[in-house]
């Protein structure tokens, strides 16, 4: 399990994330969703360590990611990204054995771990073992790039937005594929950045709603789709289309006037009430804590 609790980041005068606390338990997948901007991805990155939180404390199964060696971080978190970030210059043989533990191991240790992984992502040793990434689709790109991230048998998964460059038809082979490998290991578990809030809806079990560095909800999936209760989770689900006409037309949607403010100059109290269709005065006045409304779903606002 992975806990964050009350993590803020700040660089300079942003405060990107503030005061963040989320558990992700065994064999969850947990999306974060939110505009633009909002800390998801510097929320990931302060998972696997690539930045270092202001304050607060996170965790992974009991242990402190702070006082854990970063190799040995990199044996209970893998990292897929959605520019993949392959080495343009080595093979797929090679980019997979980057991962630190494996650049300890012998040649034939680690070969027998490539051929292990490109398997177990459906792509043939022979044929991609010795390829490079200029010679490799955005489908196969991915799948290397989950592949490495599963080479130290991690028991999370970091992804940050890994599908949203790929087509429709490669998006579903990429999620099916994710699907597939928490099947076939009940214990892992996933931390998942994305935008399409009909995958959203279909890889998830719970998911926590962003906005300026805050979480605003929090709950399982299927709780959020069909009883969300903060006005900004009830916009954002108001804007995903619907395949029947008939309720597409007649549904309510909610229009969210202005644009997200600056982390720079956050407002007072609530950030999402200058822009928020249910605001009274007092939602300028302080900050709303993430309150548990009953059946494990949280809520930040003093309206609900």
């Amino acid at each position: 399990m992975i806990k964050l609790d009350k993590v803020t980041k700040r660089y300079g005068e942003t405060v990107a994330v503030r005061d963040l606390s989320l558990e992700v338990n065994d064999g969850e997948v947990c999306v974060l969703i939110g505009p633009s901007g909002c800390g998801k991805t510097t929320t990931l990155r302060m998972v696997n360590r690539l930045v270092e939180p202001t304050s607060g404390s996170i965790s992974v199964n009991g242990k402190e990611v702070l006082a854990t060696n970063p190799e040995q971080l990199r044996r209970s978190i893998g990292y897929a990204i959605q520019s993949v970030g392959l080495f343009p210059h080595m093979t797929v043989a090679a980019n997979i054995a980057t991962v630190p533990e494996l650049l300890h191991w012998d040649k034939a240790r680690v070969a027998e771990r490539v051929t292990e992984l490109l398997n177990l992502v459906s792509l043939k040793p022979a044929e991609y073992a010795g390829k490079y990434p200029a010679q490799l689709s955005g489908g196969e790109a991915q799948r290397i790039g989950v592949a490495r991230a599963l080479a130290c048998n991690p028991r999370l998964i970091v992804c940050d937005e890994p599908i949203s460059a790929l087509d429709v038809s490669i998006q579903a082979q990429i999620i099916n594929l994710l699907e597939d490998l928490q099947e076939q290991s009940r214990d892992l578990s996933y931390l998942f950045i994305a935008h399409d809030l009909s995958v959203v809806r279909h890889i998830s079990n719970r998911v926590a709603v962003m906005y300026l560095g805050r979480i605003m909800e929090v709950c399982r999936s299927r709780v959020l789709y069909e009883n969300p209760l903060h006005p900004y989770t009830r916009a954002l689900l108001s804007a995903v289309p619907i395949a029947d006409p008939v309720v597409e037309e007649t549904r309510e949607r909610i229009i969210l006037k202005g644009e997200v403010p600056s982390p720079l100059n956050p407002p007072s109290g609530c950030s999402f009430h200058p822009r928020c269709f249910m605001a009274i005065p007092e939602c300028a006045e302080a900050v709303p804590p993430l309150r548990d409304v009953g059946d494990d779903h949280y809520v930040a606002c003093i309206r609900v």
